[in-house]
């Protein structure tokens, strides 16, 4: 059977995300944000275009209540469902979306340690016996002499309240969200 294209629609949008995510763990993604950011907003777009293909696919059930249904359902969504939808128009007619990295920086140091025990015995004649024998001395184990740092990042949007968790998570919700909207429908119409 051949894939809708509305589910078209959201294997593209599968693919600009895997895209981005690459881009994102990418260590030059810093410098050069273009790819994850075109990558992101393409992801965007074509989950909302994916909504628009399955209202195209099923104008055609009108007749049998898909505009009813699928009004009700769109009422029915989510805040995030709602606020991804609108962002495609933002991102096609005002500005790309704007995003910031945090960065996270951990650092791994090794301390050595040594320590000695020397036994001395006083008995009660007054006599003092030092056992040279029961000296221990622990030795520290060969460690590399530095310590080492590892750098990641994410990027989360900078949109007051959408800032959270990272942005390749919201998108993969909003994809996920369209996915069950596309599901729904055809299991009712298909």
């Amino acid at each position: 059977m051949t894939a809708s294209t509305a589910q078209t629609a959201l294997l593209k949008a599968r693919y600009f995300l895997s895209q981005a995510q690459k881009a994102e763990s990418d260590v030059n993604a810093l410098s050069d944000r273009l790819p994850f950011a075109a990558n992101l907003e393409a992801a965007i777009v074509y989950a909302r275009t994916s909504i628009e293909h399955l209202k195209a696919d099923y104008s055609r059930f009108n007749g049998q209540g898909y505009r009813r249904w699928h009004d009700q359902k769109w009422k029915k969504s989510d805040q995030l469902f709602h606020y991804f939808y609108e962002r495609r128009n933002y991102i096609l007619h005002q500005h790309p979306e704007l995003t910031h990295a945090q960065v996270n920086v951990e650092v791994s140091e090794q301390i050595t340690m040594t320590m000695s025990v020397s036994m001395t015995v006083i008995r009660a004649d007054g006599s003092i016996e030092k056992d040279e024998g029961a000296a221990a001395e622990s030795k520290p184990e060969k460690l590399p002499a530095s310590g080492s740092s590892m750098v990641s990042h994410q990027f989360f949007f900078a949109e007051v309240g959408w800032g959270e968790k990272p942005a390749l998570l919201y998108v993969e919700e909003f994809i996920e969200h369209c996915k069950q909207f596309i599901s729904a429908a055809e299991s009712h119409f298909g």
